[in-house]
């Protein structure tokens, strides 16, 4: 048994292991000027913002479209809804206007 240990004895070392660098691929290398890698960004950016613009417009008709077609309907099949909304408003908007009125007098 004692010798299975010293043969697994190894010497330490003085100091830390040196550091080895590992090239990223991600990382542009120094060679690389800023009017290389720029324009390559500049078109990912551009293209990225496009189609974000693109969701937004799309979602944004969806939405307007869905706005419409239940407008439409409680138009047609709850009109009472719309004028008791409508009163409603009008009665709030009544009562803030003239607390309003009262506090600017």
């Amino acid at each position: 048994m004692a010798e299975r240990a010293q043969s697994l004895n190894f010497e330490r070392s003085q100091g830390p292991a040196p550091l080895v660098q590992v090239p990223d691929k991600n990382q542009p290398r120094p060679a690389d000027s800023l009017n290389d890698i720029a324009p390559e960004n500049y078109r990912v950016m551009k293209s990225r913002a496009s189609r974000s613009f693109s969701v937004m417009v799309e979602k944004s008709n969806a939405l307007v479209t869905r706005l419409k077609w239940q407008i439409r309907i409680t138009r047609e099949e709850h009109p009472l809804q719309i004028v008791a909304l409508a009163a409603g408003a009008a009665c709030i908007l009544g009562i803030v206007l003239r607390a309003w009125r009262n506090q600017h007098e």
